[in-house]
């Protein structure tokens, strides 16, 4: 964790600089052939990072790297749902990053018919326990 938070001083640009911040996004997954997941310049996932990069339908473990080092979905909550909340045209843009030489771990919880609170959740509690240090 950054002194800045833990001293109530907030964060800033300059808190955030290095190539060690991890954020984890929870949504609907990436398109990992974006020019922004480019890891030339970085080195390799700082030492804490427990994450993992887990395949999936259309994510295959090598799409990570050393910009977008863990990856996971979840969805027991959706399969245990018997009615999802339509989420196909809520957050439709691009993300772009704040710290180019930040580290993403993504954690899919939205699907076509809905995203239940529980994985969400679940979600949630696997990126601290991963090491995120911002969740999204």
């Amino acid at each position: 964790m950054y002194d800045s938070l833990r001293d109530n001083s907030g964060l800033s640009a300059a808190s955030i600089r290095d190539d060690n911040v991890i954020i984890g996004v929870i949504d609907r997954g990436i398109w990992t052939g974006h020019p922004s997941f480019n890891d030339s310049m970085l080195t390799p996932a700082p030492e804490r990072w427990k994450g993992i990069c887990k395949s999936g339908p259309n994510f295959p473990e090598s799409s990570c790297n050393r910009k977008i080092i863990g990856a996971r979905a979840f969805w027991n909550g959706h399969r245990a749902k018997l009615e999802g909340i339509a989420v196909s045209t809520n957050a439709v843009g691009q993300a772009k990053g704040v710290v180019n030489r930040a580290r993403i771990v993504v954690y899919k919880v939205c699907w076509n018919t809905g995203f239940p609170e529980s994985d969400i959740l679940v979600a949630m509690d696997q990126a601290v326990a991963d090491g995120v240090d911002i969740i999204s």
